[in-house]
């Protein structure tokens, strides 16, 4: 569904506070006492908006105080003497301390620091440190009082300041977003969950889900929050509004008033994307570029673009309805940038491809294929060089992180472990002593054969580039 047919809801009648804060989550089945609130709303241009939720300060506010991490630059991770320089060197398993019968959802670095932030899927945050000859872990604890099960997940971990990181959350009774300091947290009782699993949406009659079923004049609970951030006293939180027959309903992006002191989150704005499934939020300047997929691939997609001032939708970059191969676009995650924001980059929910739009034109610009001979594929892991010159992008079928040349597009492989072994999920790039970069690839799905700890599935694996490519692969 493109931009063009889709008109922005904005919020015209917030009727009380929608989400309250707690400093632990609910436990599984336990019932919130939060008040329910339901956000009205009424169609209006493309970029009107309500001016009762115009942002005027923006700068950064803290919510917690606790001293700056550590801002030395990593320095290790350099390969072996006698390594020929010309060939990738890798080492397996450099890391594996993680929790058994789990998986790894998420990985960020501290810039310009030796801290890894790695979030598992049961919520357990553990910080390692990466300035010795291999990651070591400094801390691990549950970011809520109990483990999460299969009937919750977890969104993209976003790291704002050292001091501040978001983390969105999924399913029933709770939906909503976790504020800790990453750097100094040391059990759930450090960290501020707000349940926002209250609100709901009331579309005009005429608004469709992604089946093409009317579903306005009635009240729909937001569900699937999948991205974070926070500008200001303002939480941007974006919704991809899954429902019980496994339809998505229309995606929003959900601006909301923090007030740090009380705990609470106010309802400020409510904008409805321009396509089904948002899935990224990426914050340059005073925008925002919402990424949304499409629903599961099957839909148009595209990627909006919100004034965090104004929390107004000012445009949309459409992607084309299918690729010259005939296939539909999915992007999928929030954007990554090149150094001076003309360019960005995203990875593909279904493909072995990456997603390249112009920002300043705001037009689609291309898709690059990654080579993989994996039937079912999915593009993760999107992080640049310090340079912006190579892209590198982790396929999750297959054991390889694709490092692609910006300029020329030439794709090389650098195997991580083979495919049977596990599954590359994402990465981080930490700089090394002799001035490249060394990537640490997140891999999942460690077969029990494979394991260098019984019931342990993760682990941090360490690949050196060399600073000439063995080989490449035409795109």
């Amino acid at each position: 569904m493109g931009s063009g047919k889709v008109r922005a809801i904005c919020v015209f009648g917030v009727l009380g506070v929608a989400a309250g804060g707690c400093s632990k989550g609910p436990h599984s089945g336990a019932v919130t006492p939060y008040n329910t609130v339901q956000a009205s709303a009424t169609a209006t241009s493309p970029v009107a908006a309500s001016p009762a939720v115009t942002t005027t300060d923006l700068e950064p506010t803290a919510l917690v105080s606790a001293p700056s991490a550590s801002t030395r630059r990593v320095t290790s991770f350099t390969p072996s003497s006698g390594s020929d320089p010309s060939q990738p060197v890798t080492t397996q398993d450099a890391f594996i301390e993680f929790g058994e019968e789990t998986e790894v959802h998420d990985v960020e670095a501290e810039p310009d620091a030796e801290l890894l932030f790695v979030v598992e899927a049961d919520g357990t945050f553990r910080v390692l440190d990466t300035s010795g000859e291999r990651p070591a872990l400094l801390r691990a604890f549950s970011l809520f009082p109990e483990a999460l099960g299969r009937e919750r997940s977890l969104g993209k971990l976003t790291v704002i300041r050292p001091d501040l990181a978001l983390l969105p959350t999924q399913g029933t009774g709770f939906e909503g977003v976790a504020l800790f300091d990453p750097s100094e947290a040391r059990s759930s009782d450090d960290v501020t969950w707000f349940d926002v699993g209250a609100l709901s949406a009331t579309w005009p009659a005429g608004a469709t889900n992604s089946q093409g079923i009317d579903v306005g004049q009635r009240p729909l609970l937001l569900t699937e929050v999948s991205g974070a951030t926070v500008v200001g006293d303002t939480v941007f939180l974006c919704a991809a509004n899954l429902d019980a027959d496994g339809d998505h309903n229309p995606g929003v992006v959900l601006a909301l008033r923090l007030d740090a002191a009380a705990r609470r989150l106010e309802p400020r704005a409510l904008i409805r994307t321009s396509a089904f499934n948002p899935t990224g939020l990426t914050r340059i300047g005073d925008l925002l570029f919402v990424t949304n997929t499409g629903s599961f691939g099957q839909t148009g997609a595209s990627v909006d673009v919100i004034d965090v001032r104004s929390a107004r939708r000012l445009d949309s970059i459409e992607f084309p309805e299918r690729l010259a191969d005939g296939r539909v676009p999915d992007p999928f995650g929030p954007l990554v940038v090149q150094p001076g924001g003309r360019s960005a980059y995203v990875g593909s929910l279904q493909q072995s491809r990456v997603y390249t739009v112009d920002l300043q034109a705001r037009a689609f610009v291309k898709a690059v294929a990654l080579p993989s001979a994996a039937t079912q594929n999915s593009t993760r892991g999107l992080t640049l060089s310090q340079d912006g010159a190579t892209l590198f992008a982790a396929n999750t079928a297959a054991g390889a992180v694709n490092a692609i040349d910006v300029d020329s597009e030439q794709v090389t492989q650098v195997a991580a472990r083979n495919p049977d072994e596990g599954k590359v999920q994402d990465f981080v790039i930490q700089p090394t002593r002799d001035g490249g970069e060394a990537v640490l690839a997140v891999v999942n799905d460690v077969p029990s054969d494979a394991q260098k700890k019984p019931g342990v599935r993760s682990s941090l694996d360490q690949v050196q580039l060399p600073e000439r490519a063995a080989a490449t692969l035409p795109r």
